[in-house]
């Protein structure tokens, strides 16, 4: 027997086993979260972005939520309605 005999029946071996195991497998289905596991996205940040203080764009953003309230209540009631609005609004951007 040669060389390229024994090497003919180990890949036939190799595609044999495949075929029995898609076979043994077929229409069985796992859950994707069953494969990868469970993992918290709250606590995964995007690469490059370990050293940003989340902290002050989040302080950021709710300014600028603040400012575009105080924004549109001026263009719609004028500026003494607008300010109570602002304080107001300060007053529910203290509480978060």
């Amino acid at each position: 027997m040669s060389w390229g005999w024994v090497a003919i029946a180990v890949v036939g071996l190799i595609v044999a086993a495949a075929i029995a195991e898609a076979w043994y497998k077929q229409g069985r289905r796992r859950n994707l979260s069953a494969i990868k596991g469970a993992k918290d996205e709250r606590k995964k940040r995007p690469l490059g972005t370990e050293a940003i203080d989340m902290s002050v764009i989040a302080r950021a953003h709710n300014q600028n939520e603040v400012i575009e309230l105080f924004n549109t209540t001026v263009s719609r009631l004028g500026k003494t309605a607008a300010t109570g609005a602002i304080n107001f609004a300060k007053k529910l951007g203290s509480t978060k």
